[in-house]
């Protein structure tokens, strides 16, 4: 350009300032980074936090704050809503994005899929929403909204609130706990999960919730003895410190957490938005609500006081041998005196295993016990306390599963809920960081193949037209970390089976030998002298440092430490480290025996595990078995998924940071999973199965010809390609179906795009609006059905019911007569016997009097008995009545309630019955109107016919008399032109006034006929035929008509017309 501007190559089009509100990203007229920036910023300005992509992918920005958007008012909206879709019913309001319609599109899926089967092409049946995003991005709070959904609608007994103690309050009480024992606070996140869980939710056929499961993940235990600066250690020990009543905290010994070196290494002691007062009362009663038994829950919290207190374990050199002792102070030993009464070990055990170590040497492996320094002495004391922690965290989930399982047998679908730790860049990055970035890294990948790849993959079978999007990939940087032979994980496996000869230093140079040239990894001279590389990971750089690699990679124990555990005096303790307990807490779903028992289950092979070689599998090995059946599992669900974004670094609400906004929608593949939601079809049924469903749609196109398209397909698949087919088949093509009865329909009444189908060879592809209309109208289809069907039935039923209660009446009109009369048999027998018996008494009158003289006797016994007897009853009746009140009461309010329904089903019938009645008064009145214009008719040939009649009359006084042939000829005439002019009952009614008028006008004819011609005496009767005259007869009897009720209507020489 010239002087006067600039051109900007990279300047995008802006959208219309409506636009910028869009509940669904796909729904943006110009596509790209900046436009699906700014809306998000947008819409979170205006408190709107959640956005649909493709509405298989939701976004969430955390806020940072509450928001009044998760009530039981909100979540009822959401269920009913997609209870109304399910049965084809349009919800008369749409609801915005939000977590629970994700949560409902899982469950609603899940249903659908259980009453069509996997063979109706309908997908996999379980489910799985992934949750992922950075740390501080909001997961735990979304994991915690997905599973109060999930339970409520599971709920059989219907309602929101849920019974305490239920399956289902006790699968939501496992959150506390969890967060409790394995969250804690680090420099981004208040609430961090410090562990990575997979929660599989277990429902019937019906839908209802049975259990769930909980599988773990790589809790983090280095946090335990060390914590950096402004985080916390697990929330569990500041929530005894401050939240232990006074009771609880002399049993302990406990001050406040800044007095103890496991808890104060960060000077972070509070939470930002919630008291841990407050939260330790929710950890007490989520433990007494999910089972656990009192002297558990105090054991628990006992071995936790004497973590806090083994890290105020001093240690220093022996002046002999440098060797470690415990220093020599009172304090000291009174702490050591705590730790062992809190967890239940022995002082010389506990003593020996933290200043002690048993070595093996030698071929013939014979054991030697060596002095540890000072400073080993500490690592000791910090290994120990990591794995009393773990293996309590591991008891904790397998008692959880023991109290939320349920039978296999009966779960027909279950819907996985993945929260897992977000992705992790700090100053310092270790091994921890490493195993949870690799963890992103898989979920990423299976992102981009379920997004990108598998469906661009389908669509080029299938031989779909559509437009191919470029996504970043990572595969590369999971073979840099995974790889088989020289993969990170593996190459240092294979240095901690060198035992002491394997280092961290040996371990980097293999690094930098195998790698140093990739692409992913980079290691500069500077990272090389600190023992540093870095891996460009999707979401950035990170930098690692090897120091501890291998130590935390084997997380061994010394034997002096199993025999410590084995030696407690609490059966606890020792089950707690059991190794029999440890291998039955891996099948998960079934109670433990023992606390010892774990949640995990590496399910690892024998030749990806160095446990063939003798040695425990390492923490690396058991992780990347556990996440590849955890990437097993998540690829025999149907995927959901929920982006957590962080919106500010600095965890302050309203407050955004695009760029950091941009770099988490970038390396998350957002824009590249828009556009290809936007070109795709994320529904795709086999041609089979797509013409079973949608078979039933055919009756809503009249003009198709419905013999063409059968019921059921004979030749299978087979068939089915055929009917599909695009080619020139004649007959039987389903293609014509869709074409000319589904998708006229799709584009008239919801202004569809007509290529929101297309056929592929072997599917047919549907895009989500086209597949959600065609749900839905199927739905009302298969709901007109049943209607019918019930309404069939109900008529059946009922009339047989009819003709039962008929023979019932009769049967006992029946029995009641002959009852009746064998009674009135029966009185006169005994007013006959009445008699014998008056006869017998007179005759033994005398000896009566007798006995009534005894009988006086016996009264007055009778009254002092009846008295008592009297105040017996009275009690008796008291409680009677008491009982009676009681039940009257009781049954007050389910009358009440009964009440209530039998008038709003009344209230129902009666709307019901007024719609009907109004419909037939509408009929009525329009036939009401029509009879009232053939009697209007009717009226008017009567004046015609009295008119003629007059005529008729005053003509024969100047001519001669008309014969009778005449007539009965001119009546026949105005008999056809009436029957020619009305109805059957109308000209009926017409032909019998016309025979009656004509009996009438004979009479008069014979009066004229006898007043003209006096000669002629013979009578008129004897002239009519005998019809004509019994119809004289009856016209004499009736009552002559005036001849106003016969107006003339017509003039001289006009013809009769009715």
């Amino acid at each position: 350009m010239g002087k006067e501007g600039y051109e900007l190559e990279d300047l995008k089009l802006a959208n219309d300032a409506e636009m910028d509100h869009v509940e669904d990203l796909i729904a943006l007229p110009h596509l790209h980074e900046a436009a699906i920036l700014h809306s998000l910023c947008r819409r979170f300005d205006r408190g709107d936090i959640y956005t649909f992509t493709a509405n298989a992918i939701l976004l969430a920005i955390n806020p940072f704050k509450r928001l009044p958007i998760y009530g039981k008012e909100l979540l009822t909206e959401h269920f009913d809503v997609g209870c109304m879709r399910e049965q084809g019913i349009e919800p008369p309001q749409a609801l915005g994005p939000h977590v629970f319609a994700i949560a409902d599109s899982a469950y609603r899926d899940m249903m659908k899929g259980m009453d069509a089967g996997k063979s109706a092409g309908m997908g996999p049946v379980n489910q799985s929403i992934l949750i992922s995003g950075e740390s501080g991005a909001g997961k735990t709070e979304s994991t915690k909204f997905v599973m109060r959904y999930l339970t409520t609608v599971g709920n059989g007994e219907g309602g929101v609130e849920l019974e305490k103690g239920s399956i289902m309050d006790r699968v939501l009480q496992s959150n506390p706990i969890l967060e409790a024992f394995g969250n804690a606070r680090t420099i981004r996140n208040d609430n961090s999960s410090r562990f990575g869980k997979f929660i599989e939710l277990m429902f019937d056929k019906r839908g209802n919730l049975l259990g769930a499961g909980i599988e773990t993940y790589l809790l983090e235990k280095v946090r335990i003895p060390t914590q950096a600066h402004d985080e916390r250690n697990f929330h569990i020990f500041y929530q005894m410190c401050k939240g232990g009543d006074d009771e609880e905290r002399e049993r302990w010994e406990l001050q406040g957490p800044e007095e103890y070196h496991f808890v104060n290494q960060g000077d972070c002691y509070d939470l930002r938005q919630v008291e841990d007062e407050d939260e330790f009362v929710k950890t007490k009663a989520a433990l007494t609500t999910m089972g656990f038994e009192a002297s558990s829950i105090q054991t628990i919290f006992d071995i936790m006081a004497g973590l806090i207190h083994l890290g105020e374990l001093e240690f220093e050199a022996s002046e002999e041998d440098d060797a470690a002792v415990l220093f020599h102070e009172d304090d000291n030993e009174d702490c050591l005196a705590r730790v062992c009464r809190l967890c239940y070990l022995p002082e010389e055990g506990l003593l020996r295993a933290l200043t002690s170590k048993t070595i093996e040497v030698g071929p013939r492996k014979e054991k030697t016990t060596i002095k540890l320094t000072d400073h080993q002495a500490y690592d000791a004391r910090d290994a120990l306390a990591k794995a009393f922690y773990g293996q309590l965290f591991d008891w904790l989930v397998a008692t959880i599963n023991s109290h939320i399982n349920c039978d296999r047998r009966q779960v027909k679908a279950s819907v996985g809920v993945l929260d897992i730790f977000g992705f992790e860049c700090f100053e310092h990055n270790s091994f921890e960081q490493l195993c949870i970035n690799y963890t992103n890294e898989t979920l990423q990948q299976q992102f981009n193949q379920f997004v990108f790849k598998m469906e661009q993959k389908e669509y080029s079978k299938e031989g779909i037209e559509w437009s191919f999007v470029e996504f970043p990939d990572n595969q590369d940087c999971l073979d840099l970390i995974e790889g088989k032979k020289k993969g990170l994980l593996t190459m240092l496996d294979d240095e901690c089976r060198l035992g002491i000869r394997g280092t961290d230093a040996n371990y980097f140079s293999r690094l930098y030998r195998e790698h140093g040239e990739a692409e992913r990894f980079e290691a500069d001279s500077a990272m090389r002298t600190k023992l540093c590389f870095a891996i460009k990971h999707y979401a950035g750089h990170v930098r690692y440092n090897v120091h501890t690699f291998c130590d935390k990679n084997k997380d061994e124990l010394p034997n002096e430490s199993d025999v410590l555990f084995a030696s407690s005096e609490s059966d606890f303790v020792v089950n707690l480290f059991s190794p029999t307990g440890g291998k039955k807490a891996r099948s998960k779903g079934k109670r433990p025996i023992s606390p010892g028992q774990s949640s995990t289950n590496p399910n690892t092979s024998k030749k990806d595990s160095p446990g063939y070689a003798g040695l425990k599998p390492t923490v690396g090995t058991q992780f990347r078995g556990q996440l590849h059946d955890l990437m097993d599992m998540i690829r025999d669900t149907r995927p959901h998924y929920i982006r957590c974004i962080k919106p500010n670094d600095n965890a302050e609400p309203d407050e955004v940071s695009r760029v950091r906004v941009m770099e988490q929608l970038r390396y998350g593949g957002v824009l590249e999973a828009v556009r290809v939601a936007r070109s795709g079809y994320p529904v795709r049924l086999p041609h089979k199965d797509f013409y079973v469903r949608y078979r039933c749609l055919i009756s809503l196109n009249k003009k198709v010809k419905k013999s063409r398209y059968p019921l059921r397909l004979k030749g299978g698949t087979a068939m089915a390609q055929k009917m599909c087919k695009v080619g020139r088949v004649k007959k039987h093509r389903f293609e014509d179906l869709v074409k000319h009865v589904l998708s006229p329909a799709l584009v008239s009444m919801k202004n569809i795009p007509a290529d929101t189908m297309q056929f592929g060879k072997n599917k047919v592809f549907l895009r989500k609006n086209a597949y959600d209309f065609l749900e839905m109208i199927r739905s009302r289809r298969i709901t007109s059905a049943a209607v019918t069907l019930q309404r069939v039935a109900r008529g059946f039923v009922s009339r047989r019911a009819f003709s039962s209660a008929i023979w019932a009446v009769r049967f006992i009109q029946r029995v009641s007569r002959g009852t009746i009369a064998r009674r009135r048999v029966e009185h006169m027998r005994r007013m006959r016997a009445a008699l014998r018996t008056q006869t017998a008494y007179r005759r033994h009158f005398a000896r009566k009097k007798f006995l009534s003289i005894k009988g006086a006797a016996l009264a007055l016994q009778c009254a002092t008995r009846c008295r008592k007897a009297a105040r017996v009853h009275t009690e008796l009746r008291r409680q009677h009545r008491s009982t009676k009140i009681q039940s009257w009461y009781r049954m007050l309010a389910p009358w009440r309630a009964h009440r209530k329904l039998r008038s709003a089903t009344l209230a129902l019938q009666c709307r019901m019955r007024q719609k009907i009645a109004y419909g037939e008064l509408r009929g009525l009145r329009i036939k009401a109107k029509d009879v009232g214009n053939l009697k209007g008719e009717n009226e008017r040939l009567k004046a015609e016919i009295l008119a003629l009649r007059q005529a008729a009359a005053a003509a024969s006084k100047a001519a001669a008399p008309a014969s009778d042939e005449q007539v009965r000829a001119k009546d026949l005439v105005i008999i056809c032109q009436v029957s020619s002019s009305s109805n059957g009952k109308e000209v009926d009614s017409l032909r019998r006034e016309v025979v009656t008028l004509r009996a009438r006008v004979a009479e008069l004819e014979l009066q004229l006929a006898e007043g003209v011609v006096a000669k002629s005496r013979v009578p008129v009767n004897a002239a009519l035929p005998p019809p004509q005259q019994q119809q004289q007869q009856q016209q004499q009897q009736r009552p002559l008509r005036t001849a106003k009720s016969y107006p003339v209507a017509r003039t001289a020489g006009e013809k009769l017309v009715v």
